[in-house]
């Protein structure tokens, strides 16, 4: 699956994955929006949706879409890139989205792309959602795409036996699927940290 589809109650909006490359060749030509990080607070107590456990947000986008290389591997596990249209008033518009994890969280950055001529604004600053994509929108798709992501989650671990662990070294964090069961370990010390990913190692 390269693409996927999302409807609120007030538009349609299309998800297509990209590569590396063409995420990397918009990027200079967006503009970033701030996160709504109380949103965000609030699905991770969500218990109907899978957004607080990093190994099935990674297992299932990692089964529906090819994980990017772009990561700091300090703080980061995972990263997917997509580009997103939607119609508003008659016009189109297009948007990246990145979904990663940043340290125990994960994020959904949306950016803006405009015209790369376009000298109106400042690329290096962070904008509040612009009409088109206002922030009740943005929080309801958010949403909408972990309800869709649950969904195939449910379907996917019926079968799932992809043996994985990944790691964020900054916050002493091993996630993954092991034996049967998915996992979220959280160290209370580098060093417990370490002995456990070296039995992980040498397990591979």
């Amino acid at each position: 699956m390269n693409a996927i589809t999302i409807t609120t109650d007030n538009n349609t909006y299309n998800i297509t994955h990209i590569s590396d490359d063409k995420f990397q060749a918009l990027y200079a030509s967006t503009l970033l929006l701030h996160n709504d990080y109380g949103n965000l607070i609030t699905l991770q107590y969500d218990t109907n949706i899978i957004y607080s456990d990093l190994s099935k947000m990674y297992a299932t986008l990692n089964h529906i879409f090819k994980d990017s290389k772009y990561c700091d591997e300090y703080k980061n596990a995972f990263s997917f890139v997509f580009e997103l249209t939607f119609t508003y008033k008659e016009q189109e518009y297009k948007y990246l989205l990145k979904i990663f994890n940043y340290k125990s969280s994960i994020d959904f950055n949306f950016y803006k792309l405009i015209d790369k001529d376009n000298r109106n604004f400042d690329t290096s600053i962070i904008y509040s959602p612009f009409v088109e994509l206002p922030r009740i929108e943005i929080n309801c798709l958010i949403k909408k795409l972990l309800d869709f992501l649950t969904t195939k989650f449910e379907i996917l671990q019926q079968t799932y036996n992809k043996e994985y662990f990944k790691v964020i070294p900054s916050e002493f964090i091993i996630f993954g699927y092991m034996n049967g069961s998915f996992f979220v370990n959280n160290y209370k010390s580098e060093k417990e940290y370490q002995e456990d990913l070296q039995l992980f190692i040498s397990r591979q």
